[in-house]
């Protein structure tokens, strides 16, 4: 399927999740460079079968590194097609959401950072997720899209909700 870019361009819906985590990543190039944390995006290899991408190995989480202080922080990024109210982790992807638990059992900080329209994200740690409901996004944690080094400085949100 096709969206609007910020740009207003339609785009492929692949697009989507690629510029999210674009941002992201001159966000963490941003937070290195200021020696508030050290966060790597971890890239999982894909091959062509029969016409189609197909992952070679499961992923662990988007992103996982270093805060100041020592806590060690691991999160998904997702990027939804149009606002929604509630979000839950896709069954698929359950794998994810156990090494984001088994993080967050050892007293990482674990949390899926969802992209819910062109300029709002929400924080939903990993604590309030249930296998069966969905979580109200509405009471989840907001970081506010903006232009400048750091396009969605979730940092100063995570450090105030979830230390």
């Amino acid at each position: 399927g096709l969206f609007k870019g910020d740009d207003g361009v339609r785009q492929p819906a692949a697009y989507r999740g690629a510029a999210f985590e674009d941002e992201l990543k001159a966000t963490h190039e941003e937070y290195r460079r200021l020696g508030l944390a050290v966060v790597t995006k971890h890239e999982i290899r894909k091959v062509q079968s029969r016409g189609r991408l197909v992952y070679v190995a499961k992923s662990i989480a988007d992103f996982t590194g270093v805060l100041k202080g020592g806590h060690f922080v691991a999160f998904d990024a997702k990027s939804l097609a149009k606002p929604q109210e509630t979000w839950r982790p896709d069954p698929r992807q359950k794998h994810q959401l156990e090494y984001l638990r088994s993080v967050a059992a050892l007293g990482g900080l674990a949390f899926y950072l969802v992209r819910n329209g062109l300029d709002e994200a929400r924080i939903v740690p990993v604590a309030s997720l249930t296998d069966v409901f969905s979580v109200p996004l509405a009471e989840c944690g907001v970081v506010r899209r903006r232009y400048g080094p750091t396009p969605w400085d979730w940092l100063s949100i995570v450090e105030a909700t979830m230390r």
